[in-house]
């Protein structure tokens, strides 16, 4: 574990937000994120962990959220089998996409969007389609698309999900 010293900025009745104010002792599984991007964006909170330690923290907070929500204790929960990098390995990237038709990503706060050209954990495949589709903007806005997802899957197939508004939401 780290050593923090710990700010609380909003209290719930069962948990509690707060701000790493700082890191007084590093954990030893502790390393310095790939991204450039880490801490701003919204999807990929563990970078900062080696990537196996990584993987059992998230097993940890699985058998936690089942024992939780759904009192499943008796449930064996295998470890997360990890890809084989740390990097180039998500085969889905959903984008938001702003009222000019840029595709975005979600930071941290879940709220704000922020443009990112390049996401590092993104199949390359992924990555290639996402440029193509970054220079059709005007056409997401206009058809008020307002998300994309592209999932790459095993097969080696492409898809793209585009989400629209309804005229009732609007």
């Amino acid at each position: 574990g780290e050593e923090l010293e710990f700010k609380i900025t909003e209290e719930k009745r069962n948990f509690r937000f707060g701000e790493i104010q700082k890191i007084q002792k590093n954990s030893p599984d502790r390393i310095s994120p790939f991204c450039s991007h880490y801490g701003q964006c919204g999807g990929c909170s563990l970078q900062h962990i080696e990537y196996k330690k990584s993987l059992e923290l998230k097993t940890q907070q699985l058998k936690e959220a089942l024992h939780k929500i759904g009192h499943l204790d008796s449930i064996n929960i295998e470890p997360i089998e990890g890809s084989q990098s740390n990097q180039a390995y998500r085969n889905k990237l959903t984008f938001h996409v702003n009222s000019k038709g840029e595709l975005n990503y979600h930071a941290n706060d879940g709220k704000t969007l922020f443009s990112l050209e390049f996401c590092p954990l993104g199949q390359a495949e992924i990555q290639k389609c996402t440029q193509t589709l970054s220079r059709h903007s005007s056409l997401w806005a206009a058809a008020q698309i307002h998300q994309i997802q592209i999932r790459f899957s095993t097969q080696k197939q492409l898809g793209i999900n585009f989400f629209r508004y309804s005229s009732n939401s609007l």
